[in-house]
């Protein structure tokens, strides 16, 4: 939020400051300045504010390296006020899963990973799915890693985690999507 703000005073004064080298026809200065500005845009990174500044961490980072790859990084998130998964577990699901669908996504055209999560009832809805065209097993997913012995930790993770609050986690590949689906009662006393 203070760097859009701030980015709003600077444009304010950068319209000026381009109003008056307009005035004095000095278009090499300009197109300086635009040339500058382009580049700075290119850098900037769009934030994700769910509420939950683990969540925001976690989907920020990632965002910005899939983005890094060309991978298009959808995001819809609407985080119940209450949540039942503690922000260290919510980091472990997200964190691993967008890994994951991020680095299957790698390897696509017109790749992409999208992240939802919301509540529906008394269900928390964590649902993560990637471009997937080549053919694969569900049951056979481990790491594409070649010291496999360190890799393929994260899934068993997060099962574990997802197990901690009783939930569910469930894999498919539907559409040329790979989707992972987690459902967990979200019902706190």
């Amino acid at each position: 939020f203070e760097l859009w703000r701030q980015s709003i005073h600077d444009y304010k004064n950068d319209i000026i400051a381009l109003t008056q080298l307009a005035e004095e026809e000095k278009l090499e200065e300009i197109k300086t300045f635009l040339q500058k500005e382009n580049k700075l845009i290119e850098q900037k990174m769009f934030y994700i504010k769910t509420g939950n500044s683990v969540v925001d961490a976690i989907i920020n980072t990632k965002q910005n390296i899939a983005e890094k790859q060309n991978i298009v990084f959808v995001v819809n998130i609407e985080l119940p006020p209450r949540n039942i998964v503690s922000n260290i577990d919510m980091a472990n699901i997200l964190g691993n899963l967008i890994d994951k669908a991020i680095e299957a996504a790698r390897g696509e055209t017109e790749s992409f990973v999208e992240i939802t999560i919301k509540q529906e009832k008394s269900f928390l809805i964590i649902n993560i799915k990637n471009k997937c065209t080549k053919l694969i097993e569900i049951e056979e997913i481990k790491t594409s890693k070649r010291d496999s012995e360190f890799h393929g930790i994260g899934l068993r993770s997060v099962r574990r985690t997802v197990k901690k609050y009783d939930g569910q986690m469930a894999m498919y590949i539907k559409n040329k999507e790979f989707n992972t689906n987690i459902l967990i009662q979200n019902k706190i006393d």
